[in-house]
């Protein structure tokens, strides 16, 4: 199973927000949360690093092809969906309907039998 991560700013003045939203997501629309990371075969965590820049989500997902994780919310359809980008834009800043690349790329893999990081992407 594969994994990618991703940072995202959470915008000034909307952490607690954000910590609202988190709470919708593990609550009243924890089901549509779960179908909708089921529907595309991820697993979804997330972190949140304060730092003296400001706070951060972390967000890691795990899939077969969980670099397009971005790039699949944003062409997601429904009320669930439009409801999830809208709270993104608010909260991050970041429109997933205009995704196009993944955001990040693994650079260092440390800890397994064979590096799983092509030569030419090493640091």
């Amino acid at each position: 199973m594969a994994q990618h991560a991703v940072t995202a700013p959470i915008l000034p003045g909307k952490l607690e927000a954000w910590k609202d939203f988190l709470r919708e997501l593990g609550g009243p629309r924890c089901r549509e949360f779960e179908a909708s990371r089921r529907d595309v075969g991820l697993r979804e965590r997330v972190y949140l690093q304060e730092t003296p820049q400001g706070a951060f989500a972390i967000v890691t997902w795990e899939g077969a092809e969980p670099q397009k994780a971005m790039q699949i919310f944003g062409r997601q359809t429904g009320p669930f969906a439009d409801w999830f980008r809208a709270k993104i834009k608010d909260l991050h800043g970041i429109d997933l309907a205009s995704v196009t690349d993944p955001p990040s790329k693994l650079l260092l893999d440390v800890g397994s039998a064979r590096p799983s990081v092509p030569a030419e992407q090493r640091v």
